[in-house]
């Protein structure tokens, strides 16, 4: 089953941290305040997943948050 390939613990330090990054990060424009939005929406489908206990899918939405994060970043959209 996918459930049980990733600890629960990896989810959460992962979370953990994501968190800590989104409180952090600011959009400089329309582009960016979308894309931390829908970061956002990630991180908050991750913490779903995880209360559900499907870990497989709690750590995608994670990575789908940070690669969106990291993303706009690069491009000038969010500091």
């Amino acid at each position: 089953m996918a459930n049980d390939r990733i600890p629960k613990a990896e989810v959460e330090k992962w979370l953990e941290r994501l968190d800590k990054k989104l409180s952090k990060v600011e959009a400089k424009s329309k582009l960016g305040a979308d894309a931390l939005r829908n970061a956002e929406a990630y991180r908050d489908d991750c913490k779903h997943w995880l209360e559900q206990g499907n870990l497989f899918l709690a750590f995608e939405a994670c990575v789908y948050s940070w690669a969106i994060v990291e993303t706009a970043e690069n491009l000038g959209e969010m500091v």
